[in-house]
This record gives C-alpha cells, sequence and structure tokens, in this order.
C-alpha cells in the first residue's frame, strides 16, 4: 500500500548554510524501498510558502505531512500546522520528528497538539511503511485520550542499506560559497555522514537521544557519496564530516584516510570533522 507524502522543511534563520541530510535520507529511502510518493518543500526558498504548502497538498492529494525541525524553528512549525489543519481539517495526518520532538516528544505533542504523532530518533524505516495503522508502529509517539504512549525504539543495523542523499534534491543555493558551514571558514562547503550515534554520553549532547547505537558506512559507501557528491557540486572547498564523533573508531579514519591519499581527495578540498579533544591519542578504540 502507497501513500503520497509531504516533507516539510520550515524556515528558519539558521537553516542556509547546509541541506538538510536528515530529510535526503528519508528521500532517498523512501524511493529505494517504497512505492509512496514523498514530496519535499523547503521552506528557506519559497517566496510564498503559504500558499505553495496548500497549493501542493491538492495537487498531489497529500495523506501524511512531516515537519522535521530544531528548538529554533517551533514557532513557525505552529503556524505551518494551523494553516494546514484551517484548510484540512480531516483527510490529513500531521507527523513531525528531528532533534527537537525527539529530545522531547511528550512536550512537543501537548504543544503543538495538531501533530497526530511524531517519530522518535531514526525516521526512514519508519515513514517508508506508513499507513492507517501507524499507531502500531516502532518509533512512534502520540496522545491517546491525553495519555502519552511511546512504542519501542528501533534502529537500522546496516547504514550502508540507506542511499546516501541525492542532492540534487536540494536547492543549488545551498552548495554556493559561503561563511558560517564550518566555524571561521568561508568557501564551497558540501556534508557528509560517515556514521551515526556516539560512544560517549555527554550531559550536553543530545545524540544519546537521538540515536543510541554507533554505526559506521563502510569505506566504499563513502567514497561512492563523495563521487556524488563532486557530481552534483562540482569543485569544493571543503568537505565537512557531520558525525557526532568522527574519531570514534580509529582504524576506520585510518582507512579513510589512506583512500584520501590512494585516490588523490586531498589535492581537491580540504576537509574537517568534529571529534572529541580526549581522544585524539587514543588508538585504542
Amino acid at each position: 500500500m502507497s501513500a503520497n507524502i509531504l516533507i516539510i522543511n520550515p524556515k528558519h534563520p539558521f537553516q542556509l548554510v547546509s541541506p538538510p541530510l536528515g530529510i535526503g535520507y528519508i528521500l532517498a529511502y523512501n524511493r529505494k524501498i517504497s512505492d509512496n510518493s514523498v514530496t519535499f518543500l523547503d521552506e528557506n526558498f519559497i517566496e510564498q510558502s503559504d500558499g505553495e504548502i496548500l497549493k501542493t497538498i491538492k495537487e498531489k492529494n497529500i495523506e501524511f505531512i512531516g515537519i522535521s525541525f530544531p528548538s529554533v524553528a517551533i514557532l513557525r512549525v505552529l503556524a505551518i500546522c494551523k494553516l494546514i489543519r484551517t484548510h484540512f481539517n480531516n483527510g490529513i495526518t500531521l507527523f513531525t520528528g528531528g532533534y527537537h520532538p525527539t529530545s522531547e516528544p511528550e512536550l512537543t505533542l501537548r504543544l503543538i497538539p495538531y501533530f497526530d504523532f511524531l517519530i522518535i530518533g531514526e525516521a526512514e524505516h519508519i515513514i517508508s511503511k506508513l499507513d492507517c495503522n501507524w499507531r502500531s508502529s516502532e518509533n512512534i509517539a502520540y496522545l491517546n485520550n491525553n495519555v502519552f504512549i511511546q512504542n519501542p525504539i528501533t534502529y537500522l543495523k546496516n547504514i550502508d542499506e540507506i542511499p546516501y542523499p541525492q542532492r540534487t534534491d536540494f536547492n543549488k543555493r545551498y552548495f554556493a560559497p559561503c561563511f558560517g558551514a564550518i566555524a571561521g571558514i568561508f568557501g564551497k562547503v558540501a556534508t557528509i555522514m560517515s556514521s551515526r550515534g556516539c560512544p560517549y554520553s555527554c550531559k550536553f549532547c543530545s545524540c544519546k537521544l537521538i540515536q543510541k547505537t554507533v554505526r559506521f558506512h563502510s569505506t566504499e559507501y563513502v567514497l561512492s557519496e563523495i563521487e556524488h557528491i563532486l557530481s552534483v557540486t562540482g569543485k569544493i572547498d571543503y568537505l565537512y564530516f557531520l558525525d557526532v564523533m568522527f574519531l570514534a573508531k580509529w582504524g576506520r579514519v585510518e582507512e579513510l584516510c589512506s583512500a584520501f591519499i590512494r585516490l588523490g581527495l586531498h589535492k581537491h578540498f580540504k576537509w574537517a570533522a568534529t571529534v572529541a579533544a580526549n581522544v585524539v591519542d587514543d588508538k585504542k578504540n
């Protein structure tokens, strides 16, 4: 059974520097394993976004609408939900996901009562099988007669099975030279994720709420994705690894670096990653 799904990236002031890779994974995964028709609207590049949202819902006969958002976008998300419920009170199932909803699932559902449910953690394998029986799906949270219900959480074990985001889904302005994609750096930056999760449990970090297990893409997968990135963006100045902890596994990092040197990639762009300083000299993990 297939569904018509609309995914919205809401407008907020900190989004323009890099594309929403999380949504990109959802789009790619659905194309690979489901018959769902998934439409993507990025409000950051739509002048009359309210009208475009309503037009898309009508023209595409949308049944499910998902909005992924960080905390900074919550007011805009509330406005979008009000807009949709005002014009389509029945026949539309609204859901959400992302860092803010996963971090505060019950609070999100109570503060934005327009949502029917939210997805906690990873969403690729959940959205790919959405139907009217969503209440029985894993990773789902919802309110039932004002009682908060949270289903068991699952994660994709082999993340190489997830197709990498097709950068052609994103507006070309994401790949224009800019300041801020990497702190203090100006240039043409492309982003990539070579792993998910983190082995640490820092109190200040939300990673453990989103991804409780650490999984790695193979070197072959990462190199193939870099080839795809360059085919879409052309020459780049920097490649930025968005991994929460790039040095979670030293052997994998050494293998990647060796491949960069062997293929001469280090001559074409500089790259950066996020690491914890206390493990820089620790090669035991």
